[in-house]
Order: C-alpha cells, then structure tokens, then sequence
C-alpha cells in the first residue's frame, strides 16, 4: 500500500511512514481491529474451554448417577444375601448350642439375675431369627426388657435424689426435676411390665402356642419372682404401700402412675 502523504510504499503493519515519518491511518485500523479479533477469539476460547469442562463434568456426572442406579439393585441383593447367611449361622448355631444355651439361661434365672439374662439373649442375638430358642424366648425376652428398664430408671432416680440432697437447695441444676420424669418413666414400664405379663401368660394357654412345656414352667416362675421384686422395689424405693402393689395387676398405667404422683405429693 501507499503512504497517503508522501506515496511511499508501505505495510499494514508500520505504524508510520518510513519516508516521510507521518502516522498510517490504515495501521492503526487494522491494529484495533485485529486487537479486537484477538479479544473476540480469546473470550469465544475461554467460553468455549468453560462449556466444555461443565458438559465434560455433568457428562461424568451421569455416568455416576447411572453406575450407582445400576449398583443399587447388586447392593441390595448382596446385603439380603449377607442378613439370609447371618439368619442362617444364627439359626445353625441356635439350634447347634441349644442344651448349652438353655443351661446358662436356667442358671440366670435360678440366680434371679434377669437383667443379665436379657442382656445375654439380646447381646447374642439368640432370639432375633425364627428357629432355635426364638420360638422358646422371644416373647420372654420381651418381658426381661420391661423389668430391666425398670431398674435402669430406678437407678437414675435414686442417683439425682442423691445429687439433689446433697446439692440443696442453692443449686442451679433441678435434680428434682429429672428425678420426677424418671420416676414417671418406671410407672410407665411397670404398667407396661404387666401388661406384657398378661399377653404372655395368655399365649401361654393359646393353642397356637409353641413354647415348650419345660420352657413354660421355667418362664412362669421367672416372670412370678421378676413380679416379687418389681412391687419391693415400688415399696422400697419409691414408697408405694404393699397393698397398692398388690393390686399392679389389675391396674392401667394412670392408675399406677397416679400410686407414684400420690406418695411424691405426701412426701412434700
């Protein structure tokens, strides 16, 4: 091209003329235009890279989502398949152990010592799978959890009784409060004691009943001597009369509940 002052010839790129020194009217367009073009190529690349990465990373996405929805069905077959072979050891080894399982438990219960008998048939899983001694135990064991939460609440009672007499009265803490909430917490298992007592024992005469008659007689007075120390331990710790007690049989759960609220209130 020519320079439009002197008629040189020129580049597109030479700023100036280099005859006559005058600016390139023509180069500095063609500069903007090209810095333009550059700027244009340089934002489409980076949109262009940014679109990429997100469809490349939702892309990968779906392909997480779908190989997990596959799984799913895989995971749940092994995982029941793992709960049938856990099923079927402790069914074996319940049946397997059976004589030796039935002489700890009557040894428990000679011993009087049912929170622990509880704590060995649900600790080891013996009743948990039809077969073995579920047929024999379930339903007691469900009896051994009433008496056992029992004492489990009575002895959180007689702890914050403690803590709030030797507390006081200038305490910021009201042990009071939780030992009263305790205390309604055993009137409800004592109701519900009973009346998992009453379901049992009707079972027991059901014709649908499967528990063994050597089981049944050994749970009977299990149950009876579980009974005895329930009403001594309503006597002894919370102060209800041995003629209220008496009566634990026949009574709902407010009645029972209103026995413990009774004595609280006379205690005061």
């Amino acid at each position: 091209m020519k320079c439009e002052h002197c008629g040189a010839t020129i580049s597109f790129e030479d700023k100036f003329c280099k005859n006559c020194g005058m600016p390139n009217t023509f180069a500095k367009e063609h500069i903007a235009d090209m810095e333009h073009f550059a700027k244009d190529y340089e934002e489409t690349k980076e949109n262009v890279v940014t679109k990429t990465k997100n469809t490349s990373r939702l892309a990968v996405r779906i392909v997480v989502i779908i190989l997990l929805a596959a799984m799913i069905p895989f995971t749940l077959v092994i995982g029941h398949l793992g709960y049938d072979i856990d099923k079927w050891k402790g069914i074996r080894e319940s049946k397997k152990n059976k004589a030796k399982y039935e002489a700890l438990i009557k040894e428990y219960i000679d011993n009087e010592d049912f929170m622990a008998l509880h704590f060995y048939l649900d600790n080891d899983h013996l009743v948990e799978y039809k077969g073995g001694l579920y047929d024999d135990y379930a339903v007691f064991d469900g009896v051994l959890l009433r008496y056992s939460r029992i004492y489990e609440y009575t002895s959180v009672v007689v702890s914050y009784q403690k803590k709030a007499k030797d507390a006081g009265a200038n305490s910021s803490f009201d042990y009071g409060k939780y030992a009263k909430e305790y205390t309604d917490m055993t009137a409800e298992q004592i109701a519900n004691f009973y009346n998992d007592q009453k379901d049992f024992l009707e079972r027991l005469d059901s014709e649908y009943c499967q528990i063994s008659p050597e089981c049944q007689a050994l749970e009977k007075e299990a149950i009876e001597t579980m009974s005895e120390h329930i009403k001594a331990l309503a006597v002894g710790v919370y102060g209800v009369s041995s003629a209220d007690t008496a009566e634990f049989e026949n009574l709902t759960e407010s009645k029972i509940r209103l026995l413990f609220e009774e004595v609280e209130a006379n205690e005061e």
